[in-house]
């Protein structure tokens, strides 16, 4: 990190891991100097080699292990690696997911390169969903083992439109979430605040359903529209239309951050 400027207005630089550290850094440094006017010039660091992965590669939050933070197979393509410490590497993958993995790498290849949409069918979206219903639900899990609410989307997503999206629900909700409940239609993203299940949890509109990965029941689940939606204290959505727009933005990048998407903006309301 880098200060310039003078003792009433201060530009910080430097980099940072993702977008949701710019407020902490700029609050430290704000604190340090309470009469100057701090402004942010911060980026999210990019530009590491990428390695293939051989086998199913659990990532968490700190080098030393702590909570999981997705699950990633040789299929989901290569991941760059942006540092090393305590014998793990800090990666990064195609949604723009950056954490840490003890597993080994394999060799250095060529940066990936998303597609473009491979359908705009809502209902393939909701079919990919489905295959997971009975699935066991864990925080974290991204896969057929176990899975999260954030992560059936992703997969689902992935599978079916070949759209990479975001990892957690705050980021998908960062997407465009609209007031209310969804319009007609299947593939829209709907989030539900309710007790029992996680903060702004997200299910996959179907016709006269939802698709999601339970807390509560922990396990996926297909739940009539009207028990999905019974006693919430709140509403959002994101329309299908806005993940097939990400898709467009993104293809042709290496990753979400590197087409510009910006994440961990978006916090719990």
């Amino acid at each position: 990190m880098e200060l310039r400027g003078d003792e009433d207005r201060v530009q910080v630089h430097g980099t940072v891991l993702v977008d949701r550290l710019r407020g902490p850094v700029l609050d430290l440094v704000a604190a340090a100097l309470p009469s100057a006017v701090v402004t942010d010039a911060l980026e999210v660091v990019q530009g590491g080699p990428w390695h293939a992965l051989e086998s199913i590669t659990p990532v968490h939050a700190t080098a030393a292990g702590g909570a999981r933070v997705t699950v990633l197979h040789p299929e989901d393509g290569p991941v760059e690696v942006l540092g090393h410490a305590s014998g793990a590497c800090l990666v990064r993958d195609r949604c723009g997911t950056a954490a840490w993995t003890s597993a080994c790498l394999g060799a250095q290849v060529e940066p990936p390169v998303l597609p473009p949409p491979s359908t705009d069918d809502p209902q393939a979206f909701v079919d990919a969903a489905r295959q997971f219903v009975g699935t066991p639900y864990a925080l974290g899990g991204t896969d057929r083992e176990v899975i999260d609410c954030s992560g059936l989307v992703q997969r689902a997503a992935w599978s079916a439109l070949r759209v990479a999206v975001p990892r957690n629900t705050g980021d998908l909700w960062g997407l465009g979430a609209q007031p209310g409940p969804p319009p007609a239609g299947a593939g829209h993203l709907v989030f539900v605040w309710t007790t029992g299940e996680s903060l702004r949890h997200v299910g996959i509109v179907a016709p006269e359903a939802v698709v999601h990965a339970s807390l509560s029941r922990r396990v996926v689940v297909s739940d009539p529209a009207q028990r999905f939606f019974a006693s919430v204290a709140r509403v959002e959505h994101v329309p299908f239309a806005a993940l097939l727009a990400l898709g467009r933005r993104c293809a042709g990048h290496a990753n979400l951050l590197a087409a510009g998407v910006r994440l961990g903006q978006a916090r719990p309301a």
